[in-house]
């Protein structure tokens, strides 16, 4: 890590106490939300809802890959085997209320669009993209982003005889 930052690795341990706590922060930053909400809310309005969709979950898939990885990291470490380090589960959940927060709010301004409130939406929409993202699903598994936003924007029950659901 030092070569790769390009400092001597003396100057990583006297922020550091031990090679885990540098991988925890890193876990740390990597769930930090600020990036996810700005990428969010990036997202342009005008959009179409399902390429809005598509584009949210390219940014929480992306997001859970990194954080996937580094975890691994600091599991194979092998220094937190009594468990997650303090304060692990408060930042977990404040990042994960934090992007629900961001998807609300992109599922309220196309409100017209959707069915259910824009939380339930949210709620829905990060639970399936997590699931379909989660590392012990196998590739051949996962639905593609378009099959994913497809279901969520069109349900899995086939439309009633005279066309309505």
């Amino acid at each position: 890590m030092a070569e790769a930052a390009g400092i001597a690795e003396g100057t990583i341990f006297r922020v550091f106490p031990d090679k885990s706590s540098v991988i925890h922060d890193a876990v740390k930053a990597a769930m930090d939300p600020d990036q996810i909400r700005q990428a969010i809310a990036a997202i342009p309005p005008t959009t179409p809802l399902a390429d809005q969709l598509k584009a949210a979950a390219r940014i929480l898939v992306e997001r859970s890959e990194r954080v996937t990885a580094l975890i691994g990291v600091l599991r194979a470490s092998g220094s937190h085997s009594d468990g997650p380090p303090a304060g692990a589960r408060r930042y977990v959940m404040d990042a994960n209320t934090a992007i629900l927060d961001a998807l609300t709010t992109m599922f309220e301004r196309n409100r017209g669009e959707i069915r259910v409130s824009p939380r339930h939406a949210a709620i829905a929409f990060r639970g399936f993209v997590f699931a379909t993202a989660h590392p012990l699903v196998s590739s051949d598994e996962k639905p593609s982003l378009q099959e994913s936003v497809e279901v969520l924007m069109n349900g899995i029950a086939a439309p009633t005889k005279n066309g309505t659901d």
